[in-house]
């Protein structure tokens, strides 16, 4: 197996060992994923499966290297989505039941051999090499625990790809103006987006990998405030580019149990990682938002704030 020329200089080996033995870190993990060049590319899907498809096959055709790929079908309601990805030469596994997102996604790390977990989402279109480059940035960058890239939508503007920490502050930022910022640099960021997220194997089984709790939202976020607590940091990098379909005008992001889902891991976040300031002011917030609904909103409406209001006591 070929190694990156710069992974053997003293600059770079002195700079790993000064990060990974610096008493700031209180994590530590094997190094030696710097030496490979094994990635464990992780697809979740839930129905969908010509996206699958198409994720796979543009993955495939724009990378090379050392890599595998692992499909987690989440119990799709039509079985022919799963016979839509049998024939891709991946390692699939299926689950009789919906098991969300964030665990689906462990059951994949859990069997992946590569060094690296790619956690990729199937409605992405990849059209570049992303390997190389991801391998590089974490051979030149030790401190770093997680990686994501630039986000595109389908016409090639971009997304939202990284955002600030949730809190009563960032989330009104994210709504009302730009919380969630563009990728222009590489560096430090509070948090990436799991459509394409890059982390080593050893370091995702040390801090727990995804928190199972959460069904779907705010895995992403909840991971890397784990990541950094751990020591490590969070890097977002330009040079890597992914179309993403999904954040365009998604539907079902409205339908009534998807509402209650966002809310429960929102709710679960926010115990886990803030303070309880902020958690009282988030629950005093959607009581207001839901108990108007309930009283004056429509059908619609009411059958959401049905929903929501009873975890608010929980």
């Amino acid at each position: 197996m070929e190694i990156l020329p710069a992974l053997d200089s003293p600059r770079v080996s002195s700079k790993i060992d000064a990060v990974v033995s610096s008493s700031r870190l209180l994590a530590t993990f094997d190094r030696t994923y710097y030496k490979k060049n094994m990635v464990s590319v992780i697809i979740v899907q839930f129905n969908g499966g010509e996206l699958t498809r198409d994720a796979v096959t543009t993955f495939r055709a724009s990378n090379r290297g050392d890599y595998e790929i692992i499909l987690i079908d989440n119990s799709s309601t039509r079985r022919e989505e799963v016979s839509l990805i049998r024939d891709l030469g991946c390692t699939i596994i299926e689950n009789e039941e919906n098991l969300g997102f964030g665990r689906a996604c462990n059951q994949g790390a859990n069997v992946a051999k590569g060094d690296l977990l790619f956690f990729l989402n199937n409605d992405t279109r990849t059209l570049q090499d992303v390997i190389h480059p991801i391998e590089l940035y974490f051979s030149m960058h030790p401190e770093c625990g997680v990686l994501g890239v630039r986000l595109l939508n389908a016409d090639g503007t971009e997304q939202c790809s990284t955002g600030e920490f949730p809190s009563i502050l960032s989330e009104l930022k994210t709504k009302y103006a730009a919380g969630r910022l563009n990728v222009d640099k590489a560096g430090p960021v509070d948090w990436v987006t799991g459509a394409a997220l890059i982390v080593p194997k050893t370091l995702f089984v040390q801090i727990g990998g995804f928190d199972e709790q959460l069904f779907m939202y705010f895995e992403d976020a909840e991971l890397c405030k784990r990541v950094w607590n751990a020591g490590f940091e969070v890097h977002v990098t330009p040079e890597c580019e992914i179309v993403h379909l999904g954040a365009v005008g998604n539907a079902d992001n409205k339908l009534p149990h998807i509402q209650l889902e966002y809310r429960k891991s929102q709710l679960r976040y926010y115990m886990k990682h803030t303070s309880v300031l902020q958690q009282l002011l988030l629950r005093c917030y959607l009581l207001l938002k839901f108990g108007w609904r309930w009283l004056f909103g429509t059908a619609e409406q009411r059958v959401v704030a049905k929903l929501i209001l009873p975890i608010l006591f929980v």
